[in-house]
């Protein structure tokens, strides 16, 4: 099992190995475009809400669109058969491909965080960063799960099916309170708000980050969206080719 998730990584980071100018620039400067605009716009008493979801923003939206356009061009170019005819489960193909992003994803959050400790003075300490951590990898999990769907089930065309992801990712991070206070909401928002996994990722963070007790009520959320995302991995995912 394990031997087979590497060698998938290992043939879709193979791209990144040999394009490192290329993938500087996307674990740097788009994770760094994502937070400088709006640091700039709010006060310090609401950094917290913009390096959080900064750090979901660039992992939801790097991991639902990548996936979703390895696995449709894959299909396309009909690649994915090279996969399909070995003993690989499609478990094994989305955790392989998966983390061929969250090498780069970690590292996004990585820059973001230290930009903010070395030129803002945003106080965090170790304890908090790993659990943002431990937030962010659960978020990616979940993604992963959102982009094997969209790839492996919608449009067949690539460039459709791009857009698809980008739209879903995009909604999930901007329309989500994710970098805002989910106060801002009126009350009947708020509560359609936790139909998304990034709005109980962002305030679990950002609970983290303030010092504030987590409210189970996140935590549930998260849980049965994990639960969800393990279903579909391990139960109901199947290889289609048509």
């Amino acid at each position: 099992m394990f031997t087979n998730i590497i060698t998938i990584t290992k043939i879709f980071t193979k791209y990144a190995r040999n394009n490192l100018g290329f993938y500087f620039l996307g674990v740097v400067f788009f994770p760094l475009s994502l937070l400088i605009p709006l640091i700039i716009l709010v006060d310090a008493a609401n950094r917290a809400d913009i390096f959080i979801g900064s750090a979901i923003c660039a992992t939801t939206i790097m991991t639902i669109t990548d996936i979703s356009d390895i696995i449709s061009h894959d299909k396309y170019a009909n690649s994915i058969s090279f996969f399909i005819t070995r003993p690989v489960k499609p478990y094994q193909y989305i955790l392989g491909v998966g983390l061929s992003t969250l090498f780069y994803n970690l590292i996004g959050v990585v820059v973001i965080f230290s930009f903010g400790i070395l030129f803002l003075d945003f106080s965090v300490n170790i304890l908090q960063l790993l659990g943002v951590f431990v937030v962010i990898f659960i978020g990616w999990f979940i993604s992963c799960s959102l982009g094997f769907i969209i790839g492996m089930w919608g449009p067949r065309d690539p460039r459709m099916n791009s857009s698809l992801a980008s739209m879903i990712a995009y909604v999930l991070t901007f329309l989500a309170p994710v970098y805002y206070p989910i106060s801002a909401l009126p009350a009947f928002l708020q509560k359609l708000s936790y139909l998304f996994y990034t709005t109980s990722l962002s305030l679990i963070g950002k609970n983290l980050i303030r010092h504030d007790w987590i409210h189970m009520v996140n935590v549930y959320i998260i849980l049965i969206y994990l639960a969800i995302s393990l279903v579909i991995l391990f139960k109901v995912t199947h290889w289609k080719t048509t």
